[in-house]
């Protein structure tokens, strides 16, 4: 589906036309962000978990999160988030990488019988382009952010799913470099 296209789809409208092919239960999106160049480093956003975090607590990963059902469109899901975690304004959307398919398992307690539920997640992620470089992180979800170049970001903790989506953008950055695109 063209870039546009999938933007433009409610979070129903996505559901309905992938998630039985896809096999997931959650759709979420992931903001891939990269510092302008400058002196042949490439820096791409990226933000520590808080350590109460359910998922992932502790770890470095991409701004983004859940698609809700309240949103607009699935790029109006990906401009809330990166606004809340951030405080960036997502101005466009570059291009689209690889998505990332994870499963969470949780332990529920009712009473003394417990059950355990797994769910199966997709995200989403663009290469975005964000108004000015400063940005904030909300203490609720996140306890740092940096700009990490390359060899930085392989020495942060992340999840190996997320390793490979930043990985695929520092890929996807060169190709984009070595093609003329100035970013």
């Amino acid at each position: 589906m063209p870039l546009t296209g999938l933007l433009s789809l409610t979070k129903a409208q996505f559901h309905a036309q992938y998630s039985p092919s896809l096999g997931y239960n959650n759709l979420t999106v992931g903001a891939i962000i990269f510092k302008p160049f400058t002196a042949n480093t490439h820096r791409l956003l990226l933000l520590k978990r808080a350590a109460h975090d359910h998922a992932f607590p502790g770890m470095f990963a991409i701004p983004g999160g859940h698609v809700e059902d309240t949103d607009l469109s699935i790029f109006h899901g990906l401009k809330r988030e990166v606004l809340e975690e951030t405080t960036m304004l997502v101005q466009g959307i570059i291009d689209q990488i690889d998505p990332l398919v994870w499963v969470t398992t949780r332990s529920v307690q009712k009473g003394e019988s417990s059950s355990v539920t797994k769910s199966r997640s997709l995200q989403i992620t663009f290469v975005c382009e964000v108004e000015g470089l400063a940005f904030q992180v909300d203490p609720e979800e996140h306890s740092m952010g940096i700009w990490a170049d390359r060899e930085e970001a392989e020495k942060v903790v992340m999840s190996t799913g997320m390793r490979r989506v930043v990985e695929n953008a520092f890929k996807w950055k060169e190709a984009a470099l070595q093609k003329g695109l100035k970013l």
